[in-house]
């Protein structure tokens, strides 16, 4: 360490840390030395700095200035060697502080270790991590709405689930975490739950372009479209050029039939650069609204199937392809219609014109791999599936179908894979584990 300071033009022993014992400070100096070293582009040896600096953090987890040093030992780990070195030690850390007497610094130095796990892409480790922090801060809701992101990326819902409702439990219910449970509530199967979180959420003043979105998707399932379009109205106040918002007025508008007036909220939407995503779904919306009737026919057909009625969900599909032959929804509702109907065949046909007018169509896409699929053609089905993946990047759906077009060419590996998507996107779990079931050992 001193050849160090003298490179740097420093002279003399650097000041000993108050109240740390000799074998911890033995092991502080070697860290702080390789961290020297660091910063005046000498040779770093990684290991010996995280091995340097746990020592000292177990020999002395309440002194600030190890904790300090260790996290910067362990963030500096990241820029000079793999990252999963620093899993282990961070891991450890965590019984290391676990003692202290001060929940505060406690919490802060375990989201601080979070923050270097989420950047080393340890994101188990990460959730870990997280969890502690809204543990020992119950009532602090952005603890966790952290946790509960970090445990949803891992597909861990239950685990999401009972830091929000902890929180909550607290008085620490604000709309992000409303909007966080709801859908962790949906996702769970548990619709008594979400109606409350809902409710309550749409009586705050101040709702994001996302809280925005999930309060008006909510409305309008409940066919409150006056109440949908309020909200999305205040949101858009606060936020006039959000892409999300204006698409999501142009579909409340599209509910209330006022189509003219959903055509220039869905243009407006296109004119604020919207994501690829959201761009594909403003022009399906938009071509829907030009089409006089043809948004209401998407619901009747989705309403008559419901009803087990598929013949007359076919006839009001054929009345709008008839009427409108360009519009490619209008193809995809006769294909949906004639596969309930058992026309494999002939919904086939009807998907493959969908896509002819639209080869963007997602749904199209889906729906033709899934016919393709249960005909038992597994390797022409994976191209539509896979293109249906790319173009409905938040349904789990397409990668559990996946899953099974891959596992009947052949290649388990790959299916595994997908069903890893589907559970971060909030597949099923009985449908995932019966697909994964069916898989060769």
């Amino acid at each position: 360490m001193f050849e160090v300071c003298g490179a740097l033009g420093w002279r003399g022993a650097p000041p000993p840390v108050p109240g740390l014992p000799a074998a911890a400070t033995a092991a502080y100096l070697v860290a702080k030395d390789q961290l020297l070293s660091l910063e005046a582009g000498l040779e770093l040896t990684a290991g010996t700095a995280l091995g340097a600096a746990e020592r000292a953090l177990v020999l002395a987890p309440d002194v600030a200035d190890v904790r300090a040093m260790f996290l910067e030992v362990c963030g500096r780990h990241l820029s000079v060697a793999p990252a999963a070195g620093v899993a282990g030690v961070l891991a450890r850390a965590r019984d290391a502080v676990a003692a202290s007497a001060e929940t505060a610094v406690t919490a802060e130095f375990l989201a601080t270790a979070a923050a270097i796990a989420e950047a080393a892409e340890l994101p188990e480790l990460a959730a870990e991590l997280r969890g502690d922090v809204a543990r020992l801060l119950p009532a602090d809701s952005d603890a966790a709405c952290r946790a509960a992101s970090a445990f949803h990326d891992i597909g861990c819902w239950q685990e999401a689930r009972a830091v929000l409702r902890a929180a909550r439990d607290r008085g620490a219910a604000t709309a992000l975490l409303l909007a966080q449970l709801a859908m962790i509530e949906e996702h769970l199967g548990n619709p008594a739950d979400i109606a409350p979180l809902l409710e309550d959420l749409i009586q705050r003043p101040d709702l994001t372009p996302p809280m925005a979105r999930i309060a008006s998707g909510y409305l309008l399932d409940r066919e409150r479209t006056g109440e949908a379009i309020e909200i999305v109205e205040r949101a858009l106040s606060q936020a006039p050029t959000s892409a999300m918002l204006w698409f999501e007025k142009g579909r409340a508008l599209l509910f209330a039939g006022r189509e003219s007036e959903a055509e220039v909220a869905l243009v407006t939407c296109l004119e604020h650069d919207p994501d690829d995503a959201l761009r594909r779904d403003a022009d399906r919306s938009l071509e829907l609204a030009r089409v006089t009737g043809a948004f209401a026919t998407l619901i009747i057909v989705g309403q008559r199937l419901a009803r087990d009625d598929p013949r007359a969900a076919l006839a009001a599909a054929r009345r709008l392809a008839a009427r409108a032959p360009d519009l490619a929804d209008a193809w995809v509702l006769v294909g949906l219609a004639r596969r309930h109907l058992g026309h494999r065949r002939r919904a086939e046909r009807a998907l493959r014109r969908a896509l002819s007018l639209q080869p963007e169509h997602g749904e199209a896409n889906h729906r033709l791999g899934i016919s393709l699929l249960l005909r038992g053609r597994a390797a022409e089905a994976l191209t539509y599936l896979l293109e249906a993946a790319t173009l409905l990047p938040a349904d789990p759906a397409p990668h559990i179908h996946l899953a099974q077009a891959y596992s009947l060419i052949g290649a388990p590996d790959e299916g595994r894979k997908s069903l890893g998507e589907a559970v971060k996107r909030g597949g099923d779990a009985a449908t995932i584990d019966a697909v994964r079931a069916a898989f060769p050992a």
